[in-house]
């Protein structure tokens, strides 16, 4: 579960603030600091926990940065929570990224029940 990762100043001014924005599942921050091959992977841990949820088909899927990275480069850590949509129903998943060199990242996915 290693992935490239873009340099981490590119994302943050990508990213927007939304702390008091309704709806957010408390995060501080809307968007994500992967990048389009680390997200992909990350969806296929995020697919099989909705999934034990009741969740066949994903609708839609809203990242938010919970705790903006911390660490030396190649060894930060940092945390998401990405609400997914299914049909009606709203699953909020957190993911631990954790980086494992300048180029690589591992990840854990966790539903939020």
């Amino acid at each position: 579960m290693r992935q490239p990762l873009l340099a981490t100043a590119l994302l943050l001014s990508a990213l927007s603030v939304h702390a008091d924005s309704p709806g957010k599942e408390g995060a501080a921050v809307e968007g994500t600091m992967t990048n389009e091959k680390l997200r992909q992977d990350t969806m296929t841990g995020v697919r099989q926990q909705v999934s034990t949820l009741g969740c066949t088909h994903i609708d839609s899927v809203q990242p938010y940065v919970v705790a903006m990275p911390q660490g030396e480069p190649g060894s930060r850590v940092w945390r998401e929570r990405w609400v997914v949509t299914c049909g009606s129903k709203r699953h909020p998943v957190d993911i631990r990224f954790n980086e494992s060199g300048l180029n690589a990242a591992d990840y854990s996915v966790t539903a939020v029940r």
